[in-house]
């Protein structure tokens, strides 16, 4: 839930790159939406087979993410 939440209007699919960057520059975390952020999305999205753009990563890589972040490592780290 928490990806979807968080993640879900930077993984697309759109058609183009003008639609991505309109969709995701209302989200919070592109308040200061600006060229640099442009060009970070733009190396962010990838052109799948049937020509859509989607997010290079994936929901489920995400979602592994973040259940591993939410994880007590410290044995590990010891």
């Amino acid at each position: 839930m928490f990806v979807d939440f968080t993640f879900a209007g930077e993984l697309g699919p759109w058609p183009s790159i003008e639609e991505a960057a309109n969709s995701v520059r209302n989200l919070p975390q592109y308040s200061n939406w600006n060229d640099d952020l442009r060009r970070a999305l733009e190396r962010g999205v990838t052109r799948a087979a049937d020509g859509m753009l989607r997010a290079r990563v994936s929901r489920d890589t995400l979602i592994a993410i973040c259940t591993a972040a939410r994880e007590d490592h410290s044995a590990t780290v010891r």
